[in-house]
């Protein structure tokens, strides 16, 4: 008898052995599965991080505008200005190469800011200064810069034309050209003034876009180089003044399809390959008034449109005809000083010319004469 209990002692010791051995191999398990998940989550989040980032590509008194530069969306974010927190508008999700806007609830003053915005894996900051608003009476517009040095809201005009609101102002405060082309406004009532700054294009490209667009200003800006400098279908009510424009392959100004009461004055122009300034099809009521033009196949090209005003216009040595008018009514053709004109000063193309267009012009020797066409 007692050998056996001996045995059976034994086998429980055995079997206690074992079972304490498979607790610490459960506890064990468990603890290097948590270990190793906790690890991965690890390894995980800083891929996250190093794959994830973020620039501000300008700031304004109202407005904020962040660039997803990394290849993971980001969420969260978070917005301090000089290390406080700030009450703003932020987008709920911004995806790689996505530009995103935040609305700050109350704008900032003029002044020197530290601009530090935070998401989910990513964090940008930096020093960003607000202009004292031009203020020449009302309306009020916002001062949004341009420059290349980057001291300024953005380093390119598409930039800050894409920062700019209603109302907004967008000016070059330097002297530099800019290689861009296709440049297209936001809607709305926008100031673009390139204070004499060159814009250089590619010979298939337009300058400028306004097509659909109403009530801009496009201002104090040099042309070169583009197929078509400004090009606008159903564009209307916008100012182009005091301009230069050089060597477009086509057209210095192309305004199409119902393209109306657009005011196109104080500008100088050199050498377009076709026409110096084009209405088309149903561009009625258009002011084309005191443009210095030169050396162009057509001063100015009118096909199927009524009512302009084609005033006090200095056109020379254009290839073909100064003002060409075709199939188009009641325009009127006042004062113009035209010059060197390679066929005719005035064409209107017989037996495809409206009716009631007046045509009174200046001679190079200043000798007065009229053409009713």
């Amino acid at each position: 008898m007692r050998g056996i209990s001996t045995v059976i002692v034994i086998i429980l010791i055995f079997m206690i052995v074992v079972v304490l051995a498979s607790l610490a191999y459960v506890w064990f398990s468990s603890v290097i599965a948590g270990l190793t998940e906790t690890g991965e989550e690890r390894i995980e989040q800083v891929g996250t991080t190093m794959t994830s980032s973020m620039t501000i590509e300008g700031v304004t008194a109202n407005y904020t505008y962040i660039r997803n530069t990394g290849s993971n969306n980001i969420t969260n974010f978070s917005v301090f200005v000089n290390g406080l927190p700030a009450n703003t508008t932020v987008p709920d999700i911004l995806m790689p190469g996505e530009v995103g806007t935040i609305t700050f609830s109350t704008p900032l003053d003029p002044g020197t800011y530290i601009i530090k915005v935070t998401g989910a894996y990513a964090e940008v900051e930096g020093e960003y200064t607000i202009e004292e608003p031009e203020v020449s009476g009302p309306p009020k517009y916002e001062y949004i810069t341009v420059c290349k040095s980057g001291d300024c809201n953005s380093t390119t005009v598409q930039g800050g034309l894409r920062m700019a609101h209603s109302g907004d102002k967008v000016k070059i405060i330097d002297s530099e050209t800019y290689n861009e082309y296709n440049l297209r406004f936001p809607e709305g009532s926008i100031i673009l003034d390139c204070s004499g700054a060159s814009l250089n294009g590619l010979s298939n490209q337009k300058g400028i876009d306004i097509s659909g667009r109403t009530d801009l200003t496009i201002k104090n800006c040099i042309f070169s180089n583009y197929g078509y400098c400004i090009y606008g279908s159903s564009a209307s009510a916008n100012s182009i003044n005091n301009n230069i424009f050089n060597n477009p392959v086509y057209y210095s100004i192309f305004l199409r399809d119902s393209s109306t009461e657009n005011k196109i004055f104080d500008n100088n122009i050199v050498s377009s390959g076709f026409g110096a300034i084009a209405l088309y099809t149903n561009s009625h009521k258009n002011e084309i008034t005191n443009n210095n033009i030169k050396f162009s196949k057509y001063g100015i090209y009118i096909l199927q449109c009524d009512e302009n005003e084609i005033v006090d216009n200095d056109i020379s040595s254009s290839a073909a005809s100064g003002i060409l008018i075709w199939l188009s009514t009641n325009n009127n053709i006042t004062n113009n000083k035209i010059c060197y004109s390679g066929s005719y000063d005035v064409h209107c193309i017989p037996g495809q010319t409206g009716t009631g267009n007046i045509a009174r012009m200046v001679s190079c020797l200043g000798i007065e004469y009229e053409n009713l066409c």
